[in-house]
């Protein structure tokens, strides 16, 4: 469909080549029409009486579901001040008249193709931001040689949209890397450029509120440019923190905060191997406590709970940094006693961990009841 304004563009000929033309005898009736048939492109007369082809271009532009069709403006005038002034009110091209209609037909086509290129690309985009929102997926390219970089839109969100301007080199967002992993970053990238094997990282963004945000980076050459690297940079801190997660519900005891059974077993075939390749030494305590029955039974299993934490806090509070304690189950504590010379080193460990959990326990739902146990190794 293609609106024309002008008597003196006589559609017949673009109606006999295949176009399907709808004419409009004025600016005005060319922009109700517009509003009404949404058509392929425009071919507006520059020069008419009342509202001009100008003001019609602007007027159409200004709107926001016109923007992408394609305006082309005849004119009878050649000079440049025409030329600007058909460009600036939003033309995509002009022709001058006498009209010669093969050129015209074949321009129209042009515009015509030319529009939806510019229409696939624009949907190609919006999908790709689309999928690189959904991911939390940003990217940056860094022109080595005049060290110029750019970085996307998700990008500039994970850092904060007022720290844009201060990435405009590499050395700006560098600054933005966590101050512990910014040396190793830096030589990752840089190396690249020299023929460095491409190697996937991780590191820490922080952000205009000096928060640290997790991201994985990928690197790549571009294949069209010498000296230009280009990274994708994908925010994994909520996955980093379901990983966590995920080991601490595997790996950690959910009501004491100790190792679970299944860390404990683990941890213990790793000390044994260690141990046989070092040549040294390991103890193994076990601890139970008395009449922790009793407690559950009289006083329920929330007292029960509370109890076995505040075991386990004392159990923490005595043990050394290498010595390693876990929940087996109930009432049943384990503890990994590393580098060990001889039985003493174990018995001191073991006396301590006996005289601190032997200690009355205040136990706060019930604040005049203290309990005495005992623990056995």
């Amino acid at each position: 469909m293609m609106i024309q304004i002008s008597a003196l563009l006589p559609y017949e000929a673009l109606s006999a080549v295949g176009f399907e033309v709808d004419e409009a005898a004025s600016g005005k009736e060319c922009l109700e029409r517009v509003a009404k048939t949404i058509p392929d492109i425009i071919l507006l007369d520059a020069l008419m009486d009342g509202m001009d082809g100008f003001e019609v271009c602007r007027r159409l532009r200004k709107r926001r579901e016109f923007r992408t069709i394609p305006i082309l403006m005849v004119t009878g005038l050649e000079d440049m001040e025409t030329v600007n002034q058909a460009f600036q009110s939003g033309a995509d091209g002009f022709i001058t008249k006498p009209v010669n209609y093969n050129v015209l037909s074949h321009r129209i086509r042009f515009q015509l193709r030319a529009a939806q290129d510019s229409k696939s690309l624009h949907e190609s985009q919006e999908q790709l931001a689309s999928a690189q929102r959904m991911a939390a997926l940003g990217y940056w390219r860094w022109d080595a040689k005049r060290d110029e970089l750019v970085i996307s839109k998700q990008l500039a969100k994970m850092l904060g949209a007022s720290q844009v301007a201060c990435c405009k080199k590499l050395g700006g967002y560098l600054d933005r890397i966590h101050p512990d992993d910014r040396a190793f970053i830096r030589d990752n990238i840089t190396s690249v450029v020299d023929g460095a094997p491409l190697h996937p990282t991780d590191y820490r963004l922080l952000t205009e509120s000096n928060k640290s945000v997790i991201v994985h980076q990928e690197l790549d050459l571009a294949p069209d440019a010498d000296g230009v690297v280009l990274g994708t940079v994908q925010d994994i801190t909520q996955q980093r923190v379901s990983e966590r997660r995920i080991r601490q519900l595997a790996y950690s005891d959910e009501l004491t905060g100790l190792a679970s059974r299944a860390y404990f077993y683990k941890h213990l075939e790793d000390v044994i191997k260690a141990a046989h390749r070092r040549k040294e030494r390991f103890a193994l305590l076990y601890l139970d406590l008395d009449g922790f029955k009793d407690v559950n039974d009289s006083l329920g299993h929330d007292i029960g709970d509370q109890l076995l934490k505040v075991i386990a806090q004392r159990l923490q509070k005595v043990l050394r940094g290498a010595d390693f304690v876990a929940r087996l189950s109930g009432d049943e504590f384990c503890i990994l006693v590393d580098h060990v010379n001889d039985e003493y080193d174990a018995a001191d460990v073991a006396s301590r961990c006996l005289q601190e959990t032997n200690q009355p326990v205040d136990l706060a739902w019930r604040p005049k009841y203290i309990t005495h146990f005992e623990a056995r190794p």
